[in-house]
């Protein structure tokens, strides 16, 4: 029996297709639920990329409401929920564009 295919944002459920990221140049599987969720949820690593390599620490991004949240510790979080949790965290290691990519690639084949 095949693995089902599962939500790229939330991991809990099945996926009911691919859609684009509204905030990189990159496609995911979505369930409903994570489509259809008010904070408009992308995978955390989204957020990390513009919380750390795109905005300094969330500084020079769009407003907050604009901005995604993310399902994390089995519940949706909004920005700047995330984005005050993230300012308590170390910074992580810095990677090269190729880890990013190979990164990517090595999650979805």
């Amino acid at each position: 029996m095949a693995d089902k295919w599962m939500c790229d944002c939330c991991h809990v459920n099945e996926a009911i297709g691919a859609a684009s990221s509204g905030y990189i140049p990159y496609s995911f599987a979505w369930c409903r639920t994570c489509l259809q969720h008010p904070v408009h949820p992308e995978p955390e690593w989204v957020l990390s990329y513009l919380y750390y390599e795109v905005g300094d620490h969330g500084k020079g991004l769009v407003p907050d409401d604009q901005l995604p949240g993310t399902f994390k510790d089995d519940r949706y979080w909004t920005w700047r929920e995330w984005a005050d949790w993230a300012a308590t965290q170390p910074d992580p290691p810095r990677e090269t564009e190729d880890e990013v990519v190979q990164a990517g690639m090595d999650r979805h084949g």
